[in-house]
């Protein structure tokens, strides 16, 4: 019962959080928030939900916000989160995908020397060239 509880406050704090600037005195306790929302999103379906409900968005404001030193560990957090919600979940993986995250994930991890490893299921993907051939058809639709 706590638990679902703790699924509602979690993203709101996160949410809020993002809303107002990334103010450096709560990165600590978004950080507390995005470790719980992490390990909440192993359950298939609290995985979908957390899509479904806007987190992928804010997920997508904190991984694209320029890194500092005090941000980079929400940062980090931010793509372990969407790791977690895309393992093993075809639902959240198209999400992912259909909101244009797959590059956002591909820049900040190679803009802050961020091992890939942090998003084992979305890397899989990319490493598979399913990431890669989405990004493709990206590009060929804008230019074209």
């Amino acid at each position: 019962m706590c638990r679902g509880l703790s699924f509602i406050h979690s993203p709101k704090i996160i949410s809020e959080w993002v809303t107002s600037g990334f103010p450096v005195q709560y990165v600590a306790a978004a950080e507390a928030h995005l470790e719980e929302l992490e390990d909440m999103c192993h359950q298939v379906d609290n995985a979908v939900d957390m899509a479904t409900m806007g987190g992928l968005s804010v997920l997508s404001k904190i991984i694209k916000r320029p890194s500092t030193p005090e941000l980079l560990p929400a940062q980090c957090l931010a793509l372990w989160v969407l790791g977690t919600a895309s393992q093993n979940n075809a639902k959240v993986k198209e999400s992912v995908i259909k909101e244009g995250l797959v590059e956002t994930i591909i820049q900040s991890i190679s803009r802050n020397n961020v091992t890939s490893s942090r998003v084992p299921a979305i890397s899989e993907e990319i490493e598979n060239g399913n990431g890669t051939a989405h990004l493709q058809n990206q590009n060929e639709e804008s230019s074209g």
